[in-house]
This record gives C-alpha cells, structure tokens and sequence, in this order.
C-alpha cells in the first residue's frame, strides 16, 4: 500500500520538472531580447522605380528587407547590433551618381523577438531636373557595426528609363521692311529666319502658300507680292517625330504694305517767246503728252522749241495724272536787213550806143558779206541820150 502512493508522487514529481523545464526553455526561445544582440539582415526586393517613367517629377523609393534578429542565448555571444542599415542611391547610365543617397536604420528596439523582421522604406525624391535617359536605383543593407559580426545583407538594382518630351520648335522670321512700292521697291524685300529644335522650316504667305522645306536659319527674298495688299509671313517647324507643327510660340513677320507707285506731279517750267525770235521754248518735268495749239501739234518732246507766228499768242498744255497749261505771246522776228546803194551823181551827155565812160561808185549797209550786182540805170532824156543816174539811187534789197 505504500509503494503506490510513492510511484504516484514519484510520477507527479516528473511531470512538473518536465513541464518547468519545457514551459522554461519556450520562454528563452521566443522571449524578448535585450539591446546588443546579433541581427542577420538579408534584402528582399526593390520594388520601384522599374520600367518607363513618362516626364516624371517625382521618383518613389519603394524596397524591402528582412532582418533576422537571435538572442544572444541562442545565437551565440552577441556583436551589439542594434538594427540593420539601408541605403538606396540611384546611378545614371554613365555612371554617375545623380541621387547621393538616401540612409537610415531599421531598429529592433528594445524587447524585440527573436526572428525574422521585415521592414520597408518608401518615399518620394525630385527628379524634375533629370534628363531622359536610362537609370539604376540601388537598394543596400547590412549590419551597424563593422565587428566580428559584421553582416552584409547585400545590394538590390532596379532599372528604370526617364523620357521627357522633346521641347517644341520655336524660332523668329523677321521682314526687311513694313512697305513697299509695285513695281519698284517690292524687288528688294527679303525675309529673314532662325529656329530651334526644329530640323527644317517652311513659310507661309497668309497663311497659304507654302514654300518648300527651307534649312532651319536662313534668308530669301519675299514671295507672292503680285499686288498692291498687305503681306505677312509665318513660319512652321517640324517637331522631333518630323510631323509639321506651329512654332512655340507662333512665328510671323510684321505686316507688309504694297502700294501702287504714284504717278509724280507735272510741272510745266517754262514756255516763252523771246524778242524778235519768231520762236517759242519750252521746258516740263514728269509731263507726258505736250501740245501746242494754233497749228504747233501734239505729242512734242518734253522740252523744245518751235518757230510760230508774231503776235499770235499760244497755249501749251502738258498731262500726267491731270493736265497742266501755259501761254505764251509769238515775238515777230525783226525785218529782213535793207542794202541802202548810194550812186554818185553823173550829168553826162552820151552820144547813142555809147557807154558810161565812169562805173558807178556805192556804199553799202545792212547784211555784211553780200554781194550786190549794179546793173547800169539809163534815164533817157527827150533826144535819146541818157540824161542823168539820179534814178538808180534808192533801196535794194
């Protein structure tokens, strides 16, 4: 009777140092672990940027990783990690760092449990400034101390491409003048151009009228002035997929005015007859069809003379857009030169048939250089004789 009450205190005995003993080492397991353990940290994925960014102005940091953290009791004597370390940077295709860096620690913090930790970072960096181009972002983490236990968790890439809208062709196109004269100065006009990120340019005359593709700067002389109208030149460009579009902003000329020419005043400067000239002289400037009347005639020079009748008074009339009139009084041209012969008084008593024995003698006035025949004058008297010369005395002319 006394043996089975000792087996049963005997067995309950066993079953509570089985039960203090498992109860005690679950607790050492799964217990929280002071400060200055040992933590083995391993990356777990970078999970963006990745792929194609379109114009971005922002960039996500989005990883994770997980840190193993043991108690010093089960995983040996502990190295005094108090977290892991991360560190994300991001690279530009030539290598060179475009993003210094973002860092920080995932702490255990005191009373953290034994095992596997997961953490994640996250957050937003500027890349408005950034080129298009090709990128890496690199995800790293290890242990805070370069102790004996010093673990490298390792490095994560991700790659990711940044495109940016090609900027829009813009450019100038300036004329050489606001007017010009058909006919005249409209020859000389000429059109001036540049552009940027642009690979050609085409210009427009109001609106229409295209040229052909033109080099991207340039100059030529302005086309389609067939009119007095008004004139305005506008460039295009061609955008980076060669697609024709408006320069940003839009590229015109100032406004070109063509005029007809004016036709110049007439001016009628002179018409007159000097004294005794018999003649009238005239002078005109930007005069078209000049006439006299009175028998002078029409479609005479712009400058001239022209004998007329003395005394008669005469009206020129000369035309451009409107007609210009003057008059003018013919001058009689003064009487032909008279020769006054002067003979010397003879009284001589001729028989018939006989001649003068003496020549006559004259002076002369009037038109020097002329030469004047003297044909004998016989006055007869009653008996046929010649009587005397006295009748071939007067004017000759």
């Amino acid at each position: 009777m006394k043996t089975k009450p000792f087996k049963i205190l005997s067995l309950l005995i066993i079953l509570g140092i089985l039960f203090i003993g498992t109860s005690f080492l679950s607790t050492k397991v799964s217990a929280s672990c002071n400060i200055g353990e040992e933590s083995y940290p391993q990356i777990n994925s970078i999970n963006s940027p990745i792929g194609t960014l379109n114009n971005p102005t922002t960039l996500n940091m989005n990883a994770s990783a997980t840190s193993s953290f043991y108690c010093a009791s089960v995983g040996g004597a502990g190295d005094g990690e108090t977290g892991t370390n991360w560190f994300y940077s991001v690279l530009n295709s030539n290598g060179d760092v475009v993003y210094p860096g973002s860092s920080g620690v995932y702490a255990f913090g005191s009373g953290a449990t034994s095992g596997p930790h997961a953490f994640t970072i996250s957050g937003f960096i500027d890349v408005s400034s950034w080129p298009a181009g090709n990128y890496t972002a690199t995800f790293t983490v290890g242990n805070d101390t370069s102790g004996p236990g010093y673990n490298v968790g390792g490095s994560m890439n991700s790659s990711f491409t940044i495109t940016r809208p090609s900027p829009a062709p813009s450019g100038s196109i300036s004329i050489s003048t606001t007017s010009c004269v058909i006919g005249s100065t409209c020859g000389s006009v000429n059109l001036t151009w540049s552009s940027s990120n642009s690979s050609n340019s085409r210009i427009y005359l109001n609106g229409s009228t295209p040229t052909g593709w033109l080099a991207p700067s340039g100059s030529t002389a302005a086309f389609g002035i067939s009119g007095a109208g008004n004139y305005t030149y506008c460039m295009n460009g061609k955008d980076a997929n060669g697609t024709e579009v408006n320069m940003t902003p839009q590229a015109c000329t100032q406004t070109l005015v063509a005029t007809n020419p004016v036709a110049p005043t007439c001016s009628l400067d002179s018409f007159t007859s000097s004294p005794n000239s018999g003649q009238l002289n005239w002078a005109t400037t930007n005069c078209t069809g000049v006439t006299i009347d009175n028998g002078i005639g029409s479609s005479l020079p712009a400058s001239g003379n022209h004998s007329c009748v003395g005394g008669t008074t005469y009206v020129l009339t000369a035309t451009n857009s409107t007609p210009s009139s003057k008059t003018a009084l013919c001058q009689s041209p003064p009487p032909p030169p008279q020769l006054i012969v002067s003979f010397s008084s003879h009284n001589i008593n001729l028989a018939p048939g006989q001649s003068n024995p003496d020549p006559f003698t004259y002076t002369k006035s009037g038109q020097a250089g002329t030469t004047i025949n003297i044909i004998r004058c016989v006055a007869l008297g009653p008996n046929g004789y010649d009587v005397s010369n006295t009748a071939c005395s007067g004017l000759l002319d």
